[in-house]
This record gives C-alpha cells, structure tokens and sequence, in this order.
C-alpha cells in the first residue's frame, strides 16, 4: 500500500538501503525509528527463524515470520500506519430494471465467500467450485479435477469441513491417496486446520489401507499383530526358494507376475486350480508364512478376499468409515475397485477425485472405466467439476485442451488458466534430425533466456535479450523417457550450467 510504501521510503533515508536495513544495520539503530514488531521481524529473518509452508494446487506457499494470531492485536502490520478514515454511508442500491439480482447468499458464493452470517469458515478461500465440492454435505460425489485445479486444496477442506463445522467425529473419515508422500501432506495439512483432531482421520494409500485391516485382523489371517511387508530383496530370495533355485532372472519376473496374476484371479473368485504357478504359489505364500511376512499384492488380495466372505467385517469397517475420499481414482485398478465397493454402499458418504484424461498407470492394471461408470455404481451421485487452473498459464492450457481434445474421456472439458496475460507468447514446436541436435537447441534456448551469457553464446552471437529476473532454479526440461535425458544432461554439462535430475521414487516406496 502507499502507507506502507511511505514508511519503507522513511526507513531507507534514515538508515540506508533495505538490504542494509535487513541484514547489517544494528538492531538497536533501527529500534529508535521503526515499530517494536518490525524490529522482532528483523531479528527474527537474522536468526534464521523463518516460517515456511509449502504452496500446493490453487494457493500460492507463504513465507512470514510471525504467526496472524501475534499480529492479531496490531491490526496484522508491522508498520505504524494511521488508522483509515471511517467510510461514509454509501446511497441505497436501486433495483435493476431487469428485476431482482442475486441474493447476498448467492453473490458471496459466486465469489468463494461464506454466505449468511459471516462467521469464518474453513471453506473460506475457496473458488467457487472448489467450494461446491467441499461443501458437499453427504452422499457419493464425483469432482472432475483437471490439472492445477486446486483438487488437494478442495480435497483438504472438505474433510475439515465436516470434521469441524458439520460435527462429524474425525476417525469416522477416510481418505485414500495414490501415493505415501500424498498422504503424509494431507495430514499435514489438515493438522493447520483440525490440530489434534487430523490425526484421527486416516490418510493413507490402498496399501496402507490393506495393511491396516490385514494388521487388525490377523487371527483370522494366520498372521502377528504386527505382520510386516517383505521389500523386493526378500521376495526374491523367497521366490528363488519356491522355485528350488530354478530360472534365470528373466524366468523369475515371468514366474513374479504369474503369481501377481493368480492372486488377482483368486480375489476375484475366478481362480485356476489347474493353473502353472499353483504350487509355486502355494510354496511362496508357505515361505512368507513361516516370515511373519505378506506382500504388496497381498495388501489388497488379503482384505478383499476376507471382507467378501465375511460380511459382519464389512459392516464393522462400513461403520467406522463412513465418510470417505478417494483421490487420483482414475488410477484406480480392479481389486481396489472391489474393496472400495465392499466399504462404500451405493448410497454412502464416498467422494473420488480424479481426471479420466490423466489416467497412466493402465500398464499396472489401473482401469478409467472405473471412473467413468462411478455414476451408474452410485445412482444419485452429484458431479462437480473444478474448472481454474492455477498451474499453468492461459498460453499452456490452451494448447494442452487442443491436444487432448480429440481423444479425451471428458466431453466438453474446460479449463480456464488463472495465470497468465493474454499476450503470452505462443507454444512452439520444433523438429530436429538427432537427439544430439535436440539437446544443443534446448541448451541455447536456456542460454538465450538467462541473457546469452555463456562462453558459447558469446562466442557464438546466441542472443543475449534475457526474460526479465530469469535464473537457472526457474528453468526446467521435461522429458517423456529417461533415456532422452542422457544427451541433454550432456550439453548442460558442457556449457557448464548448473541442473538437478529429478526422478520418481520406486513405484514400492511411493
């Protein structure tokens, strides 16, 4: 603000550049001109003792060093500004001559504001389909989320908000992510939310689900109480002794997933008793007896297996969760299909989240029609689609719908990019006769964007019109397979420019 701004002006010529002012001035030289909580702030940045939280889809991350409630008696500044003068009255509102405009109600919705009283609400903040989907208040829901769409924000909300303004008990809910580390963030998030209350939600993976009931029902599984998963080491040296240290490796990975394959049939009740693999099946799931062991298919196979002949335990967990969320549920594959079925009854609390058109894992057994036929196992089940993307600027997102648009599962998707101008430069697609030649064209195209600055570019005439404040951190190259990485690694390399490779965790610690 300008007030803000005049101060900033004071403090500068008083006592020198802001830079100066942060990290050099002596603490006590700026106490005798600026307030007593710009002074705690200064001291704080120079100790170190910064708050950082992560941004995530649809909110920006936030760096601060108090938190609001010690700002809160101060008017949440820590410059003294004159207090604003009072506004005055403004002249009564004249109805259209198109007759009545929305309610209050509708008008504070339309914009992500709580309506009514206006009473803070933990759907605060939210876009206005953000807000339909968290504000859901029973029965099965499907949110339509594109990319940057702000689904984990949406996702997040939700649970909190019928944790803590809908009165409903914490440990009732369950929300299943696709991967630990997404876990571990929504619980993470809701702990700002609920405090102590988000940890009576349980966040977890299908796998972890898995293993929770396998853990709480171990009697009736021959297995301890605190059954453990065998990692791919273990596997191995158990399936080298189902086979009698028979097969090279590649015989191995065949008998690997024909075991995987017979598991699923089995849970599915379509097993094979004259199959290949049956008495190697039957010697591998001996040797991870004898370990007090299970695997990761056993994770899923084991649960559905017992819930499908037990039907009090699906009672007994339909009424200690009653209130689920499933996340990136195009992903979903066949066995937890049929769990989630067996824990969620057609007119239960369930919500999915997901995009058909984003759906990679079928190589894994993961099956979108799942998702597309969510309304036909759920009758009655309402749709919201989040529609903002804050990922991506306007320039990507066209293109990208112009991609996908031939082939995609969502017809009439939009996607409207909150980032970005309208003149943003185009997307553009070159060809090039090697991946050599590729990766020299991208490293120019780096070094064009950072200013030409190279020994190459200077020796070169690459031109050196830089994007305003660009670094390296604010550069990436996306590849769609790790091997079209090595070449381009190479030609960084040998401009001397600094980079990190990044790659996905096995998809076991994921």
């Amino acid at each position: 603000s300008k007030a803000v701004a005049g101060q900033v002006t004071s403090l500068v010529s008083r006592l020198g550049p802001e830079l100066a002012i942060l990290a050099d001035v002596p603490v006590p030289a700026i106490a005798e001109v600026a307030s007593t909580e710009l002074v705690e702030a200064i001291s704080r940045l120079r100790r170190g003792e910064v708050i950082r939280q992560a941004g995530f889809d649809g909110e920006y991350g936030v760096i601060r060093l108090f938190e609001p409630r010690e700002l809160a008696g101060d008017g949440g500044t820590l410059f003294d500004l004159a207090p604003s003068a009072p506004a005055q009255p403004s002249a009564p509102v004249q109805p259209s001559a198109d007759g009545p405009g929305p309610s209050l109600d509708e008008a504070l919705a339309a914009h992500g504001e709580p309506a009514g009283g206006g009473d803070p609400s933990v759907l605060d903040g939210l876009d206005p389909d953000q807000r339909r989907a968290a504000a859901h208040p029973a029965g099965p829901l499907l949110v339509l989320a594109g990319p940057g769409t702000g689904k984990t924000r949406a996702l997040v909300h939700a649970i909190a908000h019928r944790v803590a303004e809908r009165d409903v008990p914490a440990e009732q809910c369950l929300a299943v992510t696709f991967t630990r580390r997404a876990a571990g963030e929504l619980t993470e998030r809701l702990d700002t939310m609920l405090g102590e209350r988000a940890r009576r939600v349980l966040a977890t993976t299908f796998h972890g689900l898995g293993l929770t009931i396998v853990r709480e029902q171990h009697e009736r599984l021959a297995r301890g109480a605190q059954v453990q998963v065998a990692d791919d080491a273990v596997r191995a040296e158990l399936l080298d002794a189902a086979l009698h240290g028979e097969g090279d490796a590649r015989a191995r990975r065949r008998v690997s997933a024909g075991i995987a394959e017979l598991k699923r049939l089995r849970a599915l009740g379509q097993a094979q008793r004259d199959h290949d693999l049956v008495g190697v099946l039957a010697r591998y799931d001996a040797e991870l007896r004898e370990r007090d062991m299970v695997d990761l298919d056993d994770l899923i196979v084991l649960p559905l297996t017992l819930l499908r002949a037990t039907p009090d335990l699906v009672e007994h967990y339909r009424a200690r969760w009653r209130h689920v969320w499933v996340d990136e549920y195009q992903d979903t594959d066949e066995l937890q299909y049929r769990l989630l079925g067996l824990l969620c009854p057609p007119a239960g609390n369930l919500c999915v989240i997901g995009d058909p058109d984003q759906a990679i894992y079928r190589f894994r057994g993961a099956d979108v029609g799942f998702f597309l036929r969510f309304e036909q196992d759920y009758p009655g089940a309402r749709t919201v689609a989040l529609t903002r993307g804050y990922r991506s600027t306007r320039t990507i997102v066209r293109a990208a719908l112009d991609v996908i648009a031939p082939a995609t599962l969502v017809p009439g998707r939009t996607l409207t990019a909150v980032r970005g101008a309208e003149g943003d430069g185009p997307v553009l697609l070159r060809r090039y006769r090697s991946e050599a030649e590729e990766a020299i064209a991208v490293v120019d195209t780096i070094d064009a964007a950072l200013g030409g600055t190279s020994f190459h570019a200077l020796d070169s005439g690459v031109d050196g019109s830089a994007e305003a404040g660009l670094s390296f951190g604010d550069i990436a190259v996306l590849y769609r397979t790790a091997r079209q990485a090595d070449p381009i690694m190479e030609a960084l390399a040998k401009r001397g420019f600094p980079f990190q490779r990044r790659s996905h965790l096995p998809l076991a610690d994921a």
